[in-house]
């Protein structure tokens, strides 16, 4: 019997009997080490099934999305949250015309979230970079959201640079922070991959391309900033292989306490002597105060197979002995094979062994191409990765790349990663999480007609009371009746999903409640309690599908369902019941009456949430 399959579908399903008696008969009678994991798995069932609650994670908009500002600029793949999730980077690396010579000089904006608006607000003026610089490769910023380093690609003829700044709330602008940290010669790609500690006075800058005769094992320096310089702390890390052309630091990453280093090597060729090619491997670092330099901590973390890149994106947990690697070139083999899906696996450090140990099990991409760890953020805990998969499409059939994230929360007693709610689709190149892990910034280069695009996400886990699991997810123990109608029309159409394309239009999906109620239970009840959005005439799956939804009744409320806030004249600007719920001001919110587009108020969206229900 596959126990991750069970407990994956446990987790994230509504834990209805039937399936959780199909999994107690399969597990009884397993072997004795198994008999921890079946009671703790009959533990958590009897939670969801004994009238306590289920919960379900969903991830919402968090403000506006952040568009590019011209075609093919490839812009805001690069982007950098702080420690909150309320101030994020944005690198618009080929900013200016990219096939007009003399531009590409890239710039960065940094933006700070409102909570009273729900909007992003411009932090300062725009970073801007000069000619050929390609400012805006990699963005890095402090925990606080102060202070922030840029990697730029393209200045004295690709020697790069890292440049520094710190915000000034006198000014209310960026000032430079030290000196630019330049690449010891030309075509060194200094600034690549850039990495700083939360109090942003350390840095690691990746120069990929160092080496010599065409040949490029790369290197990473380490600087601390001290009496308004930026000082080298410890020995230059050379890659091992200059012949392959290691390109050591495109990956790369700092602990909290910029104690800690990891180094991603995506072209190392594995064990030396060996036969492969192009394994990739990550190399963890720990600096000694007393001797000034840096030590491996554990053996070296290498790769499965030849050409899986290893390496080129991972990240560290805030106190460095957690870490996740991805392979976005990634093979594994079947019943069939399949090509370059990606990997991802987590590692943590013990202090007593000096070992890395697996934390839970690889994690493999689902098809073909997908790319799955082409970009990767861990929470400041080590607990929760988000994953892009960069090249996923949504039929094996098509070209329509969706690109999406997929974020993992780690269940430490069945050592086991749980996905945390649904696929955020996007197109997506660039990850970060904030350090609860409840806040991702997504961005997305070659979206929105290749402007770019970036979104911020925030999780919101909903839990119901219910005195039994409802397979549509319908709450049930509330007051009887809903201001949708109970009869349906099973051709009848709802606002299934909606995304940007590559040429900047909106593609808006529907589907009927005949194709829902063909659905099994599991995805009934994800698609029933969606976001609850409309566009154009499309209501929601709960308001157009009631019968397979079980959303009848005048008191039927989502705490996800959407009521109008505002209208700024050119956007409207919506909240969730959830939100209401947890807002001191909700009896004023509920005496607004103004609707917006297809957006009713919150009295008649969350008559449960407003105290508007009466009993049928």
């Amino acid at each position: 019997m596959n126990i991750t399959h069970h407990i994956n579908h446990i987790f994230r399903s509504t834990f209805t009997d039937i399936y959780f008696r199909k999994v107690e008969s399969e597990m009884r009678y397993t072997t004795a080490s198994s008999f921890l994991l079946y009671s703790y798995l009959a533990a958590k069932a009897q939670l969801f099934s004994s009238g306590q609650e289920v919960c379900v994670v969903e991830w919402n908009p968090l403000g506006g999305d952040f568009l590019g500002e011209a075609y093919y600029d490839f812009s805001r793949a690069s982007v950098s949250i702080s420690s909150d999730g309320k101030t994020v980077a944005i690198g618009d690396k080929y900013d200016g015309d990219c096939y007009d010579a003399g531009e590409n000089s890239g710039h960065v904006r940094v933006y700070s979230y409102g909570e009273d608006e729900d909007a992003w607000s411009q932090v300062g003026t725009a970073i801007e970079g000069d000619k050929y610089n390609v400012l805006g490769q990699d963005v890095e910023l402090s925990a606080d959201g102060m202070t922030l380093v840029i990697g730029a690609p393209g200045r004295d003829y690709y020697r790069r640079y890292a440049r520094f700044l710190k915000f000034n709330t006198d000014s209310g602008d960026w000032d430079d922070f030290g000196d630019l940290i330049n690449g010891f010669n030309a075509g060194d790609d200094a600034g690549d991959a850039v990495a700083l500690s939360a109090d942003g006075e350390v840095v690691a800058v990746g120069s990929t391309r160092d080496g010599f005769n065409d040949y490029y094992a790369g290197h990473v320096q380490v600087f601390v900033y001290n009496n308004n310089n930026w000082v080298q702390r410890g020995q230059t890390i050379e890659g091992e292989n200059a012949e392959y052309n290691d390109f050591s630091g495109l990956g790369l990453a700092l602990s909290a306490d910029g104690n800690i280093l990891a180094i991603g090597v995506l072209n190392n060729n594995g064990t030396p002597g060996g036969d492969t090619d192009y394994v990739g491997h990550v190399r963890v670092y720990k600096y000694s105060e007393e001797n000034k330099v840096w030590t491996k901590l554990g053996d070296d973390l290498d790769g499965d197979s030849s050409f899986n890149y290893y390496g080129e994106n991972l990240d560290l947990s805030a106190d460095g002995y957690t870490i996740l690697i991805g392979a976005d070139n990634g093979s594994y083999y079947g019943d069939e094979e399949i090509f370059y899906p990606g990997y991802v696996r987590v590692f943590s450090y013990s202090k007593d062994s000096g070992s890395w140990t697996k934390l839970g099990e690889r994690i493999d991409g689902e098809g073909d191409g997908d790319e799955f760890g082409s970009s990767a953020s861990i929470s400041a805990n080590g607990k929760t990765i988000a994953v892009g998969v960069e090249y996923a499409k949504e039929t094996a059939d098509t070209e329509d790349y969706i690109g999406p994230v997929r974020i993992f929360d780690y269940d430490s007693v069945t050592d086991a990663w749980i996905q945390a709610g649904d696929y955020l689709d996007g197109e997506v190149q660039g990850v970060a999480l904030s350090d609860d892990g409840n806040i991702v910034a997504l961005g997305a280069n070659s979206a929105n007609n290749y402007k770019g695009l970036v979104q911020v996400m925030q999780r919101n886990t909903i839990c119901s009371p219910t005195s039994s699991p409802s397979p549509t997810g319908s709450p049930t123990g509330s007051p009887t009746g809903s201001p949708y109608s109970c009869k349906e029309d099973a051709t009848a159409k709802f606002l299934f999903k909606q995304k940007i394309n590559k040429k900047g239009n909106l593609v808006t999906r529907k589907r009927s409640c005949k194709w829902l109620d063909n659905k099994d239970d599991k995805k009934i009840a994800k698609i029933c309690r969606n976001m609850n959005k409309c566009f154009k005439g499309l209501g929601s799956a709960a308001e157009t599908c009631p019968e397979t939804c079980g959303s009848c009744g005048p008191c039927y409320e989502l705490e996800t369902a959407m009521f109008f806030r505002r209208d700024n004249g050119t956007k409207i600007f919506t909240k969730s019941c959830g939100w209401l719920a947890g807002r001191g001001n909700k009896n004023d919110l509920c005496e607004v009456t103004a609707s917006g587009g297809c957006y009713g108020p919150a009295s008649k969206v969350c008559p449960i949430t407003c105290s508007r229900c009466t009993n049928a």
